[in-house]
C-alpha cells in the first residue's frame, strides 16, 4: 500500500531567511491509517525552546525522521515553501515526489471557495472536527507544525475520494505509443 509523508514547517524570521523553529510529519497511507507521527522544535524563541520535543537544532532531528523522507512521497499545504526549507535543513535529501494539497485542491475545488488556506479548508470541508479529535499533544492548534501536517494528511485522505483529487495525485502514465 502506498505510503505518504505529510510535513509541515513552522518558521521564523532569519537574517538569512526562514529559520525552522518546528517540524510535524505525519506518515500515512491511502487507506487513512497513521503510521508515525513526529515532531521537533528548536530553541529559536521562547515559544519553541518550552516545548517539550525541543532539540538542538531542526538539523539534529535527522537521525530520527531521515527514513520517513529520503526517497518517500512528500505532501504538504504550498510544498514548495516546506520543500525549501527541508533542503536548507538536509540538503542531501533525496524525494520520490511532492505534492501539494494546496495546487490539487484549488484544482479539485475550483472557484468554490474564496481561501484556500489549510485552516479554511479544514473548516470548510468539515475535517476540522475529525482534525481535532486526534488531539495529540497539549499545543495541537492551526499553525503548530504537527497539527498542520496532520490536517495536510486528512485533506489528502479527502482528496484522495474525488476522482479529480484521485487522477492528479496519482497521475496516469503516459503512453509513448
Amino acid at each position: 500500500m502506498l505510503e505518504f509523508t505529510a510535513i509541515d514547517f513552522e518558521t521564523v524570521p532569519g537574517e538569512h531567511g526562514p529559520i525552522a523553529a518546528e517540524i510535524g510529519l505525519v506518515v500515512f497511507n491511502e487507506s487513512g491509517e497513521i503510521l508515525h507521527y513526529f515532531e521537533a522544535s528548536a530553541p529559536v524563541n521562547d515559544l519553541y525552546a518550552a516545548s517539550a520535543h525541543c532539540c538542538e537544532s531542526i538539523v539534529s532531528t535527522w537521525p530520527k525522521i531521515k527514513q520517513h523522507l529520503q526517497n518517500k512521497i512528500i505532501l504538504g499545504h504550498n510544498i514548495g515553501y516546506d520543500y525549501a526549507i527541508l533542503k536548507k535543513c538536509f540538503p542531501a535529501l533525496t524525494i520520490e515526489r511532492s505534492i501539494d494539497s494546496l495546487q490539487i485542491s484549488r484544482q479539485v475545488y475550483s472557484n468554490t471557495f474564496s481561501d484556500y488556506s489549510l485552516t479554511s479548508l479544514l473548516e470548510c470541508l468539515d475535517l476540522n472536527k475529525q482534525l481535532e479529535k486526534l488531539q495529540v499533544n497539549d499545543h495541537f492548534i492551526p499553525h503548530r507544525a504537527l497539527y498542520d501536517a496532520m490536517g495536510c494528511a486528512l485533506l489528502c485522505l479527502h482528496l484522495l475520494n474525488k476522482p479529480k483529487g484521485r487522477e492528479l495525485i496519482f497521475p496516469q502514465q503516459q503512453s509513448l505509443f
